[in-house]
């Protein structure tokens, strides 16, 4: 176990998936309670929303439970469906693709280009700023996507990756820990079935054949059909886990799920370290930090049982309980379990109902005491 341990940390790919992981889904939950950082500025007045703000304002939602527990289930339909018909729907599944990365990385990108742009109008090189802006995400995000689609390259397929799970960490929060747990229990028990014993079932293992399938690239169809010069990719996989090239015809490979699952709460965890009132805390004294070093803990043994048992491992089987685990521990040291599995809002309205019904209490007891002679 020494030597795939010492194999491990000199593994560049996989130590630069697994760096690219981290920050991926530390950022997202940045961007996801974006808000609380930029809503007012130093003095407190207000500050103009961009336009990436304004979309998630108007399209973000909360995850019932209900939906928790729908999640896993949708999943497993799917992964199923695509087991049998990836090929078939392959040009359906890369336009729907396309269509969503679009909006992910430019998204993702709005913001680099309001630093590039404000850093320009300093310059006096522009004046129309969100014209500016725009013109810059429009052009980088479609050169992006075009670059995935004709050359079906690891560093497109990975910016359009990470530019996913930052949107969808933006759009999708949870409101409490509770509704958390339910979402990891299931998934939890689909990703350890679809990885280790789907193969029992199906012939084939199901995820391993879902994450690695190429369909046929609708633009290679095209340019054939036109007889156009150039040759684009003949099949091209879609943007829904992370590569990093560890070999001829090798690579490292995350899917975007044990990504997106664990930022989901982190993001949670970072928006409950921002709005405990009186609890200001340092970066590095909240729960958010300790969330953090937990996932890289857990990534980090799901590549070393990889090296160790030279097989496909469930990244959730050590994500979920290290996650859970972490979180807890650190809220019973605290005396914080109920209010990190009810959430602080449901908390805070707790509170003002107990305050508003003391308050009429009280008024009736005072009016009762008025009329005794």
């Amino acid at each position: 176990m020494i030597t795939e341990l010492i194999a491990l940390l000199t593994d560049a790919p996989t130590l630069c998936l697994l760096a690219t992981a981290l920050l991926t889904a530390a950022y997202s939950s940045y961007r996801a309670n974006d808000t609380f950082f930029k809503r007012t500025t130093s003095n407190g007045t207000s500050t103009t929303s961009s336009p990436s703000e304004q979309f998630v304002d108007e399209n973000r939602r909360l995850l019932e439970g209900s939906t928790a527990i729908a999640f896993p289930v949708i999943a497993t339909i799917s992964i199923v469906f695509l087991f049998f018909f990836i090929h078939s729907i392959g040009v359906i599944l890369t336009l729907l693709s396309t269509f969503s990365s679009v909006f992910a990385v430019m998204f993702f990108l709005w913001p680099l280009a309001e630093l590039l742009v404000s850093r320009l109008r300093a310059l006096g090189v522009v004046v129309h700023t969100h014209t500016t802006e725009a013109f810059i995400v429009v052009s980088t995000g479609l050169f992006i996507i075009f670059a995935w689609l004709f050359t079906g390259n690891w560093i497109p397929n990975n910016i359009i990756g990470i530019s996913l799970c930052v949107l969808f960490a933006s759009l999708c929060k949870v409101p409490n820990l509770k509704v958390t747990c339910l979402l990891f229990a299931g998934l939890f028990v689909y990703d350890i079935f679809f990885v280790f014993f789907s193969e029992k079932v199906f012939g084939r293992n199901v995820m391993v054949e879902v994450a690695t399938s190429a369909p046929t690239n609708p633009i290679a169809a095209l340019a054939d059909f036109l007889h156009l010069p150039f040759k684009p990719v003949q099949n091209l996989a879609l943007p829904a886990k992370l590569i990093v090239p560890a070999g001829r015809d090798e690579y490292a490979i995350l899917g975007l799920g044990d990504i997106i699952l664990p930022q989901i709460l982190l993001t949670y965890l970072l928006e409950l370290d921002l709005l405990r009132p009186g609890q200001a805390r340092s970066w590095r004294n909240g729960y958010f930090f300790r969330a953090v070093l937990a996932y890289a803990f857990a990534l980090f043994m799901s590549f070393y049982c990889n090296f160790v048992f030279r097989n496909a491992q469930p990244a959730l089987l050590y994500i979920v309980p290290a996650l859970l685990f972490t979180t807890l521990l650190y809220a019973r040291s605290l005396n914080e379990v109920s209010i990190v599995w009810d959430g602080l809002h449901h908390r805070t309205q707790q509170v003002v109902n107990e305050t508003i019904i003391e308050q009429q209490d009280s008024g009736k007891d005072l009016e009762t005491t008025a009329l005794v002679p």
